[in-house]
């Protein structure tokens, strides 16, 4: 039991970094589509469907970002939809990292270290799934 406690409890923590890390960076680029803000060029989505920062810059804020927030939010309540939130999240960070790398190319480590808090998030859930069922 304790280990459950712990468990959720540090992926609420996990969820809350990535998703307000999200939202800000997702606000950041829909407030300045050129990407200025945080000195990205444009040149970065060359043969990408995007022609500026501001359709990234949406999804990013609400559908990772808010998917990760409301995630944590409910982990650290302790919800019954803790574990199937986890896996959502994590989907949705394990999909865009993916996207991204394949849409712009493997540019920093930093698209890695994500990629894998969203796997680790998703398998979290996956886990507390089976858990919670018995």
């Amino acid at each position: 039991m304790i280990y459950r406690k712990v468990t959720v409890r540090s992926l609420a923590v996990l969820e809350f970094l990535i998703g307000v890390g999200a939202v800000l960076g997702g606000a950041a680029l829909t407030a300045t589509p050129s990407g200025a803000l945080l000195r990205m060029p444009l040149e970065i989505l060359h043969g990408s469907p995007f022609h500026t920062f501001l359709i990234p810059g949406l999804l990013l804020c609400f559908v990772v970002g808010g998917s990760n927030v409301v995630a944590g939010w409910l982990a650290l309540r302790e919800s019954r939809a803790t574990a199937i939130t986890a896996v959502i999240a994590g989907g949705v960070l394990v999909g865009w990292m993916t996207t991204q790398i394949v849409l712009l190319g493997y540019r920093h480590p930093v698209q890695l270290l994500y990629l894998v808090c969203g796997v680790a998030t998703l398998l979290t859930g996956v886990v507390l799934a089976a858990f919670d069922r018995g």
